[in-house]
């Protein structure tokens, strides 16, 4: 894919020194193959150990390690997490970055995560493109951090590169003219989800049925193949997500389950409605009372997909069968 020369979008400022110490800049970085990947990520994270920022980097085992060579002894300074594992749900991601940024006793810090890749499904891609969005609203504009997100446009489709360059500020390495669009945090959860296939577990949910809930996604879990370990995340899962609706939500409420060839899901709909576009993506400070639940959810699922508008609220968990 040709993007044409490079040039800085119309709209899109150039991020200078003195931002970085500052603001929060949530930047896109595009680059082709991992020699260009290396040229623009070394000196990003080079630069901020010299300035004895905090640095994380968040990017597949292979990036890792090249990372690791090209920078030698730089290294040994740099918080490194296999983002295909640690992000495998694009919902965590938020939550991974602001544990780094709290922990960095307020001195300005860097991020270098990269959420999407090639493999991912349309499904995920998605959740990708809402997590971005929500980048933008996840941290106040004061915070000293300047998060860069890679982009490989020789691997991912057009559209995908351009949902990236519509959800940054900023961009680094920019082959295109496209812009920034700002999207209000809020919106991105009324869009819809299609609703249960033929033959799905639908069940009522009330404060009797929490206990036959979990006995049937238990047996579909077994069914499906997963450990008993990994079947006892999934039960949890729908447990968490069946107290939430029964608690915070609005009645009607139901519990469905059912596989796919890729995955067993897990949804709970109810007629409530959320209004935090961040709900489940904070991870609670100790000693808090409410707000595990969703964040739990995030944690053990592979993908996590939350809708909610005038007709209610529907979050739907997914388990990859191939674990």
């Amino acid at each position: 894919m040709n993007l044409g020369p490079m040039r800085v979008p119309h709209g899109i400022t150039p991020v200078t020194a003195t931002d970085r110490a500052v603001r929060y800049v949530h930047e896109a970085f595009l680059y082709r193959g991992r020699d260009d990947f290396l040229a623009g990520a070394v000196p990003f994270v080079t630069s901020a150990v010299s300035a004895g920022a905090p640095v994380l980097v968040a990017v597949d085992a292979d990036k890792i390690a090249a990372l690791r060579g090209a920078l030698s002894d730089a290294a040994r300074h740099i918080e490194f997490v296999v983002m295909t594992e640690a992000g495998r749900n694009p919902g965590r991601v938020i939550s991974l970055w602001r544990h780094f940024v709290g922990s960095s006793g307020g001195q300005p810090c860097a991020g270098l995560g990269e959420p999407v890749w090639s493999t991912r499904s349309a499904d995920e891609l998605v959740e990708c493109q809402h997590h971005e969005q929500l980048l933008n609203h996840a941290f106040p504009a004061t915070t000293a951090f300047h998060l860069r997100c890679p982009y490989d446009i020789d691997t991912l489709g057009a559209a995908v590169v351009d949902e990236a360059i519509r959800s940054h500020p900023h961009l680094a390495g920019s082959d295109t003219n496209s812009a920034y669009v700002a999207v209000d945090g809020a919106s991105l959860l009324r869009s819809s989800l299609d609703r249960p296939p033929a033959g799905a577990l639908v069940l009522p949910l009330d404060v009797g049925a929490v206990r036959a809930a979990r006995h049937a996604v238990a047996d579909q879990a077994t069914a499906a193949g997963f450990s008993a370990a990994r079947r006892d995340d999934i039960v949890l899962v729908a447990s968490e997500l069946a107290t939430n609706a029964l608690h915070h939500g609005a009645e009607p409420s139901t519990l469905g389950s059912w596989s796919s060839p890729a995955a067993l899901v897990v949804e709970v709909r109810d007629a409530g409605r959320l209004d935090d576009p961040l709900v489940g993506r904070r991870r609670p400070e100790p000693g808090s009372s409410g707000g595990r639940g969703l964040w739990l959810v995030h944690e053990l699922a592979d993908l996590v997909q939350v809708r909610s508008d005038d007709t209610g609220t529907t979050v739907r968990a997914s388990f990859r069968l191939s674990r």
